[in-house]
């Protein structure tokens, strides 16, 4: 270092992050030593190629089964593997799940991967390679290609759909989050409660807000002190415990709560199965309108969790 280098008084640094607060930014420190740690651990190479083949094969494995298909993990590695024989439907969609990720792959590595209604298609035509059929509504020549016609939502799905964002917008008016809104509120509030509401969040914490608003801990308390004098939040418990709820507007319009609780799975699936001594399969949950139930069921504990939970047996 030069004579003139060396005279320099180092400026002392403090980060400041003004949009985020103590704990989201303490979170985001684990996640950045965690991937320092990852990308300096000295893994040998048969270790990682176990550990990218055993993460190809869960991506394909539960990626296909939200969508009803009910085949194992242990054939979802197979596939992965290139090692399994496409001789199903239900095969074939995880063999092309699997060319599809590739494809999604070599593009991204040659730099080629934007989005366009072109690349949509042709990625369309690698998903869905060998399951037209001559005899149903999704014929071969529709593999990569806008289908003839127009799309239409089962009325069950779409009815339920409109009704949550229905209830979300209507949500947001009552808050004073929309531009007609009665209310005035404060940048802060407006980010916190937005992004509360729109999570179909109904009972939260100041840490909670706190982390949703992107404020102080003081800034987080003076925010909910106010919106409980505008009756817009009200306290649920006092002392250090304090927690808050939305005055009104936490259910949908049938009044069931927006969100999927483990307490709401396992009512909606004991009146579902009333009187099954078998657990439904994936078409008879589409039959019945259930989709939305059968997607919960998978995204929060899977199906033999909640058989068990219901006292039925797994077919």
């Amino acid at each position: 270092m030069s004579a003139a280098t060396s005279d320099i008084e180092p400026i002392p640094f403090s980060a400041n992050f003004p949009r985020y607060g103590p704990a989201v930014v303490a979170k985001l420190g684990r996640i950045e030593r965690a991937l320092g740690a990852i990308r300096a651990a000295a893994i040998i190479p048969p270790a990682a190629d176990q550990m990218r083949a055993s993460a190809l094969a869960g991506t394909v494995h539960y990626s296909t089964l939200i969508e009803g298909n009910e085949l194992p993990l242990i054939e979802a590695e197979r596939a992965a593997a290139h090692e399994l024989d496409a001789s199903t439907t239900a095969k074939i969609e995880l063999v092309n799940y699997v060319e599809a990720l590739q494809w999604l792959d070599d593009r991204q590595d040659a730099g080629t991967l934007q989005i366009s209604n072109p690349l949509l298609l042709e990625l369309h035509g690698v998903l869905m390679r060998r399951l037209g059929r001559e005899e149903s509504d999704f014929k071969p020549h529709h593999e990569g290609a806008w289908r003839e016609g127009r799309a239409v939502i089962p009325d069950e799905l779409l009815a339920e759909e409109y009704e949550r964002v229905q209830a979300e917008v209507e949500q947001l008016n009552r808050l004073g989050l929309s531009s007609s809104g009665p209310v005035q509120l404060k940048p802060s509030q407006q980010r916190g409660l937005s992004a509360l509401a729109v999570q179909g969040v109904r009972e939260f914490t100041r840490a909670h807000y706190q982390d949703a608003a992107g404020v102080r801990r003081t800034v987080a308390l003076g925010d909910l002190d106010d919106l409980v004098k505008k009756r817009i939040v009200r306290r649920l418990r006092g002392g250090s415990g304090t927690g808050y709820a939305f005055a009104r507007g936490s259910d949908d319009r049938r009044g069931r709560p927006r969100s999927w609780t483990p307490e709401r799975i396992q009512a909606e699936l004991q009146v579902f199965c009333a009187n099954r001594s078998q657990w439904p399969s994936v078409a008879e949950f589409k039959e019945a309108g259930r989709t939305p139930l059968y997607l919960a069921v998978n995204r929060y504990g899977g199906v033999d969790y909640w058989a068990e939970r219901v006292g039925l047996s797994r077919r």
